[in-house]
């Protein structure tokens, strides 16, 4: 058997590393020819989703095959050779640039895909001006302009901080340009959801230019919708309404009700959103800068809910010990029992307006009741607590959220329902026809319906309702946190509850393509192990920190104990007499638990610093590890063939 030397096994290691460089060149030049493609992310976030898909696949029926018809055509205008542009803008801009090359793909010959470099001074910056495309910071240009037939949606500067939304903001402009119609989306509310004077600053109403916007939900939909302005005080809902959204409705005549019931007898999409203790209520509150939520009472559609065998408790919230939002996340930086986070557990993955949602922020929610088998309507739950939770009195929650979580008990082993839908054929709350408005009540003649209407008794076809035991998941502070950015203010979506509201109007409205785009949005993954342990940690933190304050107060009352106020007769002066030992004790003591405070908050850091560094060294070498690992292997197996031969 012939021994080799050193010099034949360097050869053959040298010979060794250079046949696999060749193999991985050969490798990328022959993929680099292939169009395909691997999303091995969870939820297939860099793929197409369906929705896109048959928002395309729209487009191809609705040309019939016809090439000589229009096509859907985008411009995609992306500055490129300027050492101007930012690093990360270059790359984002390449990963739009990625993502149009997949709607061409799936369009094939129904779309046109140009891609247009606009540099200072030329032709193609003319031509991005004209189409609306802004500069970014007056060097770069990074916009998209879509048409079909007359119809043009743009969008003037791409924001790297919507690149979760990029597939939906994408898909929703494509759906308006074929679709130029809008569906017409009526908004009642007893809440100010339009804006104006800031109703707690005086200033604010004294000067007219000082007006608050109109809460980020109304913006979010006439984006996509033409929203019209339905007061809550109408007796008449106009037929062009498609759908209807109906918050916090408080105090309506029978009038109004009777015309929320004919909207749905007639066909009409009914969203309402009811709430026992409403954060952003605070028509009780004499003094406008002093807001107390919830004194202005819950809303409610007793009427109607009668009718559909539902009953809704507007004196209770539902606190939850699973869902309990973490106190450090709450307004008042306290436990508060009844402000939940609730996650994927508690919606519905079989309903569409649910099944993509993974967390939903939800202070103060209500619940509803429904008698199954009353009637022929079909209920669907889809949202709800857990088992772990109770009825509480809301403004207790509110003020005193510690005492009830100490003093919580057995949860009632029951999942309240905070959403639900009905869905069947819809019978008139009103049997005996329109109620006769009250003899004081002009504004009611006034806006009676002259036409004299048929009363519609039951629906002709089947319709659907949805109904919200909350109205605090429309507000911004618990659905958008605002940036600012060089691109202007913009709202980014902490949680699923726009995306909620969007999926039920789109729903409701009858084109349900974007829902699972516009579900996507939320693709915050966190380390759910982290936040198990800072739950049960901090847990633990409110038990010691609990038992800590205790000692402190049982250290005051001893500390009073010692002080002795002797009044001498016809004397003013008071002395206090003190033990000093005992003194010193106390003090002791207070400082020990201080320091077993202190000592709780850095061991709870110092394990979530410790998991975060685990995972993340897991990240960063397990990859390079295995390889390593394969090749040492490799080489121990090919030295015992060599040896063997």
């Amino acid at each position: 058997m012939k021994k080799e030397n050193k010099i034949d096994i360097f050869l053959y290691g040298v010979g060794g590393v250079a046949v696999v460089l060749a193999c991985i060149v050969l490798f990328n030049i022959v993929s680099s020819q292939l169009k395909f493609r691997v999303d091995f992310t969870e939820g297939k976030v860099f793929t197409l989703s369906q929705g896109t898909r048959k928002i395309l696949t729209s487009l191809k029926e609705d040309r019939g095959g016809d090439s000589d018809s229009a096509k859907l055509k985008i411009r995609f205008y992306r500055t490129k050779g300027n050492n101007e542009v930012p690093v990360t803008l270059s790359s984002f801009a390449q990963r739009v640039e990625d993502l149009l090359d997949q709607y061409k793909e799936e369009a094939g010959s129904n779309m046109d895909l140009e891609k247009i470099n606009p540099s200072p001074d030329t032709d193609e910056e003319d031509l991005a001006v004209k189409d609306g495309i802004s500069s970014i910071q007056g060097v770069f240009y990074l916009g998209i302009s879509i048409s079909y037939l007359d119809s043009v949606e743009t969008i003037a500067s791409l924001d790297p901080r919507r690149e979760r939304n990029l597939e939906y903001d994408i898909s929703r402009r494509i759906t308006k340009v074929l679709k130029p119609k809008k569906t017409v989306v009526g908004v009642m509310s007893s809440l100010n959801v339009w804006g104006g004077p800031d109703m707690s600053n005086p200033m604010a109403m004294m000067n007219r230019g000082q007006q608050q916007p109109s809460w980020f939900f109304i913006q979010s939909l006439r984006q996509d919708y033409d929203v019209q302005r339905i007061e809550p005080a109408t007796t008449e809902i106009d037929k062009n309404v498609d759908v209807l959204l109906v918050v916090h409705p408080k105090n309506l005549s029978e009038q109004t009700e009777y015309a929320l019931d004919q909207f749905v007898l007639r066909g009409g999409r009914l969203l309402a959103f009811v709430d026992p203790l409403a954060t952003r209520d605070d028509s009780g509150s004499q003094n406008p800068q002093m807001r107390i939520p919830g004194l202005g009472g819950g809303s409610n559609l007793e009427k109607l809910f009668k009718a559909w065998n539902v009953t809704f408790d507007n004196s209770q919230v539902v606190a939850d010990l699973k869902y309990l939002l973490p106190a450090n996340m709450t307004p008042s930086r306290k436990p508060v029992p009844s402000f939940l986070l609730l996650d994927k557990n508690a919606v519905s993955d079989e309903s569409i307006i649910t099944s993509q949602i993974n967390t939903l922020h939800l202070p103060f929610v209500g619940h509803f009741k429904r008698t199954d088998g009353a009637d022929e309507l079909e209920a669907e739950k889809l949202i709800w607590s857990s088992d772990k939770s109770k009825l509480v009195d809301g403004m207790s929650s509110q003020f005193n959220g510690q005492d009830i979580v100490d003093k919580f008990g057995p949860p009632s082993g029951t999942e309240h329902i905070i959403a639900m839908s009905l869905k069947g054929k819809f019978k008139t709350a009103f049997p005996d026809g329109k109620p006769a408005a009250a003899e004081s009540d002009e504004e009611a003649e006034k806006t009676k319906d002259d036409s004299n209407g048929e009363h519609l008794s039951e629906s002709s076809e089947e319709n659907s309702v949805l109904l919200v035991g909350d109205t605090d998941l429309l507000v911004n502070d618990y659905s958008v946190r605002v940036q600012r950015t060089i691109f202007g203010n913009t709202a980014q979506m902490i949680n699923g509850n726009l995306a909620f509201i969007g999926n039920a109007v789109e729903k409701m409205g009858g084109n349900s393509n974007l829902i699972t785009i516009r579900s996507r949005e939320d693709q915050n993954r966190p380390f759910e192990k982290i936040n198990e342990m800072q739950q049960e940690a901090q847990k633990n933190f409110d038990a010691q920190l609990k038992t800590a304050q205790e000692t402190l107060q049982n250290i005051v009352a001893a500390k009073s104990k010692l002080e002795q106020n002797n009044n001498q007769e016809g004397n003013q002066v008071l002395t206090i007499k003190i033990n000093q030992e005992d003194l010193v004790k106390i003090r002791k003591d207070e400082a020990d638990a201080q320091r077993k405070i202190r000592q709780i908050r850095k061991d709870l850091r110092k394990d979530i610093d410790q998991l975060e560094l685990n995972l993340k060294l897991a990240n960063i070498g397990v990859i390079p590890a295995l390889i390593i690992i394969a090749g040492i292997a490799f080489f121990f197996v090919k030295r015992r063939k060599t040896a063997a031969a």
